[in-house]
């Protein structure tokens, strides 16, 4: 099980991520279209579900108790290896759908690495006091 401050963290992260996200597709639509903005939601919900997946397989993973480590351990693999199955299929159909824009798609993955240094950022900022 995971504490309430990862949770909260996952909160800012996805919340910073989609924010994000809604600006990359705003941007898009103006300059190059609707394409591009779809390939900008497109990304970024792939990024936050990808991210939201990785912090549910850490938690069944570390938990405390349950399976033992050679169990936890396979299904830890298992939950990686079907995430990125998911993410890999997804994107492979976003890139041959003729109506979802590659250069939003791509942009928006971006949003995501971005929330993450500006959290890990602030919280060392608040941990310096």
């Amino acid at each position: 099980m995971t504490t309430s401050g990862d949770g909260e963290l996952a909160r800012r992260v996805s919340g910073l991520a989609g924010g994000l996200v809604a600006l990359v597709a705003l941007a898009a639509w103006a300059v190059a279209g609707p394409a591009e903005a779809a390939g900008a939601l497109v990304g970024g919900a792939l990024t936050i579900a990808n991210f939201l997946g990785l912090r549910w397989a850490v938690a069944v993973a570390v938990r405390p108790g349950g399976p033992g480590r050679r169990l936890r351990t396979a299904l830890w693999l298992g939950a990686t290896a079907g995430r990125f199955g998911a993410v890999a299929v997804a994107l492979g159909w976003a890139a041959v759908h003729g109506g979802v824009g590659l250069g939003g798609l791509l942009a928006a993955l971006l949003a995501l690495p971005v929330s993450l240094v500006a959290e890990g950022l602030r919280a060392s900022r608040l941990a310096g006091g």
